[in-house]
């Protein structure tokens, strides 16, 4: 619209001029030696103009001749750089469409012509990693980063994502620590670290990680108490092999939570009984089992060396006496009175004990008693029933410690070879 109005503007503004020139008339002489040119003042202005138009389309024709070359030159580069960024959606298609090598020859055709090669050698990387090609991978992320130089952590992200997807923990570790170092409270950083760190049984690592982690929501709240646990009780086990101080100190130095944890708490127990501190254990699960019953505790307290297993067998007797039904606290009785090689009492507690449970380890222990007792027929019967039992409990044997379970195992398998025809 502007253009049109200049362009009428113009018009009347020549329209006008011609006029006035018209009306004033005038001559224009021009003396060139022996020539001598004469017109009106109007023509002459209309000539210079013309001449001036002409002069102007003539460079502008020039301009175009000698200019063709680079338009081709440009119209070329454009159509490359439209074909590179064509094969890039093709090559992020066939990606996701699981044809990873035909992605990988599409995102790396003429990558140095793309406006993004970032994203060329990303995507060539995931297809060369679900080819199997970890070095080749390797080297288009080394590319992408130093494509984009800006995007060294996202490329670092991708390519600890890659390597702990390959299982390649200890190169996904290194790349992470370098990340950490780079960008210590990205959540992202954070969760893969864990992941790695877990996978290598870097447990004072985690450790170290978790608050950072639980500060950014790295994980989810579900994750973080898992991690927790478990490396606590990585902790307690690695301390059972130093020695009874090594298990206290690391006890005292689980967080106040984690302490009030049955199963930390049966490790914790199970550590100082096998550092010879039995008595102490046993003080620690009487006063718990007095505030509180627990099942779990019950149990490993039936399974406590003792040098004087009979005190431990009268606290059994004064729980029996509010509980004289539970399974639990028979079968310790049995095992304590078996310690404390009270024969008769431990007859019958396991007995009653076998009675009121399917689980076939209080039968067990009571066919080795009888079987030191010199009663071989019952101690075989017993036998029996427990292997039957196992057989119909899946296997489970959760109550018998290690040994006890191989040697039943062991008889179930010679029992089950004698019965082959």
């Amino acid at each position: 619209m502007r253009k049109l109005i200049l362009a009428l503007l113009i018009l009347l503004l020549s329209v006008a001029a011609a006029l006035v020139l018209y009306r004033w008339g005038g001559l224009v002489i021009i003396t060139l030696g022996e020539w001598t040119l004469q017109t009106s003042v109007l023509f002459f202005v209309l000539a210079l103009v013309a001449a001036l138009a002409l002069l102007q389309l003539a460079v502008a024709l020039l301009r175009g001749l000698f200019g063709v070359p680079g338009r081709l030159g440009q119209w070329r580069q454009q159509r490359r750089e439209r074909q590179v960024r064509n094969r890039l959606i093709k090559g992020l298609l066939r990606l996701a469409e699981g044809r990873s090598e035909e992605a990988e020859k599409l995102l790396t055709w003429n990558v140095h012509l793309s406006e993004a090669p970032l994203l060329h050698y990303l995507g060539a990387a995931i297809a060369a990693q679900r080819q199997g090609a970890h070095e080749q991978r390797d080297a288009y992320l080394a590319q992408a980063d130093k494509s984009s130089p800006k995007a060294s952590l996202a490329v670092g992200l991708i390519q600890a994502q890659l390597q702990l997807e390959a299982r390649q923990w200890e190169q996904a570790l290194a790349t992470l620590h370098y990340l950490h170092d780079l960008a210590p409270n990205h959540p992202r950083v954070q969760a893969m670290l864990l992941r790695a760190c877990e996978a290598l049984g870097e447990w004072k690592r985690i450790e170290l990680l978790l608050p950072a982690a639980r500060r950014q929501k790295a994980v989810s709240s579900g994750e973080l108490s898992r991690l927790e646990w478990t490396a606590a009780l990585r902790r307690l086990q690695q301390a059972q092999a130093q020695g009874a101080a090594a298990v206290e100190a690391a006890w005292n130095s689980l967080d106040r939570r984690l302490r009030q944890d049955t199963d930390l708490e049966i490790v914790y127990v199970d550590g100082l009984a096998a550092n010879g501190q039995g008595e102490q254990a046993e003080r620690l699960l009487r006063t718990r089992l007095n505030k509180s019953y627990d099942p779990r505790l019950a149990q490993r307290y039936g399974q406590l060396p003792l040098a004087a297993p009979e005190k431990a067998l009268s606290q059994v007797e004064k729980w029996l006496l509010e509980r004289p039904d539970d399974p639990v606290l028979l079968q310790a009785a049995g095992r304590l009175a078996l310690q404390a090689r009270l024969w008769g009492r431990a007859r019958d507690y396991l007995e009653a004990a076998s009675a009121r449970q399917s689980a076939p380890d209080a039968l067990y222990l009571l066919g080795r008693l009888l079987e030191q007792m010199g009663e071989l027929e019952p101690a075989r019967e017993r036998y029996r029933q427990a292997l039957e039992r196992l057989s119909g409990n899946g296997g489970a044997l959760l109550p018998l410690n290690s040994a006890e379970q191989r040697a039943l195992i062991q008889a179930k398998d010679e029992q089950s070879r004698q019965a082959r025809p």
